[in-house]
């Protein structure tokens, strides 16, 4: 049971650290550029234009990588 356990945690981390990689590069560097411009610090930008837009691109993956994690949950524990 640990076994399966710690498989299925390794397995979607690593998938849902490709989700989180891929939304965030696909936000324009223009609106990094855009944020220096308006004279915001990094984590400012960070913040608040570049989380913001990434977050409506990792959403849809996440909440399937959840039901993934559900099924594969149950063929673990059996």
């Amino acid at each position: 049971a640990l076994a399966g356990f710690l498989a299925l945690g390794l397995h979607e981390a690593a998938n849902m650290s490709e989700i989180i990689r891929s939304g965030l590069l696909a936000i324009d560097c223009g609106q990094r550029e855009a944020a220096t411009a308006l004279g915001l610090k990094p984590r400012q930008t960070f913040r608040t234009i570049i989380l913001q837009q990434a977050a409506r691109l990792i959403v849809p993956p996440t909440g399937n990588q959840a039901i993934g994690m559900l099924k594969a949950s149950a063929i673990v524990s059996v």
